[in-house]
């Protein structure tokens, strides 16, 4: 089935890398809805923004339709299909970027890595890497028919730029041994979300996670005078997160994250089953799961520095997601 005359959208993006292609033309199905066909080409120039063949930036265009299969397919069960048509931008976004990374896993499939392949060096895409993107409402040729929505990528905002002078003059390069660890991981999981690769967030995310509560229970048996710790942790192999964060800090700190954070701890028991999907059967998590894995990790890491004196108390209740609204 090739996409209905309603509802159609054409989204312009540019990403900031050239891709070793001639200009082309193509069909591809959609990721989330196979029975459609989507319209996509790839090409070097874009008048409206003065991009010409020599400048350093592919431009993909598709014309598709956000439909309420889209919408459920990101957690958005309970909408209609009227709030489906009106999905927030960054929904949008996200889901061009899967178009992207769609056409990209196409053509590795398709190429071995060797001397003849034509793309050796295209990579999967996350929303850093989109310069701009434009989004209008079209007809089934392609044609124009209204105002849509356009956004530029905030990291290269000339704007904040300006804002960071004077700023990295604050930056004290002695204290780098003070930074902490913890803070520099979840930032390297949110490194790799904004570059597309959601499941290897998710997992960095979770590691984190599992370390950094181990150690701090570790800590807390200490305190009670617990005779190695470490091996009474270890002697603990299934359902870790939920025994270190329910019965055992309850004992330790008369706290527990299922009491206090019930909310938390439903991302967390979530959390674990796409973790555990991931790195046993290899699937693919989409970007709002992985998201919630990394916000799930922040939020149990600032909750544990509530709950004793020894906790850390760590700085980043506001982490650098891209395009968010």
């Amino acid at each position: 089935m090739t996409l209905s005359n309603e509802n159609l959208t054409k989204s312009i993006c540019i990403l900031g890398e050239r891709w070793p292609v001639a200009p082309f033309t193509g069909q591809f199905s959609d990721p989330i809805d196979n029975s459609v066909v989507i319209d996509c080409s790839v090409d070097f120039e874009y008048r409206p923004y003065l991009i010409k063949a020599e400048n350093n930036f592919t431009v993909i265009t598709f014309i598709h339709q956000f439909t309420q299969k889209h919408a459920i397919g990101r957690g958005r069960g309970n909408v209609s299909s009227e709030a489906a048509e009106t999905v927030v931008h960054g929904d949008i976004a996200r889901y061009v970027a899967e178009l992207v990374n769609y056409l990209i896993d196409m053509v590795q499939g398709t190429f071995e890595e060797s001397d003849d392949n034509p793309f050796p060096h295209i990579r999967r895409v996350g929303i850093r890497d989109f310069v701009s993107m434009d989004n209008y409402p079209v007809d089934k040729d392609g044609n124009i028919l209204g105002q849509g929505f356009s956004f530029a990528n905030p990291a290269i905002d000339s704007r904040i730029a300006k804002r960071s002078i004077g700023i990295v003059s604050k930056v004290n390069s002695s204290a780098e041994g003070d930074t902490p660890i913890e803070k520099i991981k979840i930032l390297r999981a949110v490194e790799l979300l904004n570059s597309g690769y959601h499941s290897e967030a998710l997992l960095i995310s979770f590691a984190l996670l599992d370390s950094f509560v181990q150690q701090a229970i570790e800590r807390l048996l200490e305190e009670k005078r617990i005779r190695k710790p470490r091996v009474f942790l270890q002697r603990v192999s299934e359902e870790r997160m939920n025994t270190f964060l329910g019965p055992l800090l309850k004992i330790l700190t008369c706290h527990s994250l299922e009491e206090d954070k019930p909310e938390v701890w439903e991302s967390l028991n979530k959390f674990n089953s796409k973790r555990n999907a991931a790195i046993h059967r290899s699937a693919d998590i989409p970007y709002e799961d992985a998201k919630e894995g990394i916000e799930t990790t922040r939020d149990i890491l600032l909750y544990l520095g509530t709950v004793s004196s020894i906790m850390p108390n760590l700085q980043f209740s506001r982490l650098p997601f891209l395009f968010e609204y």
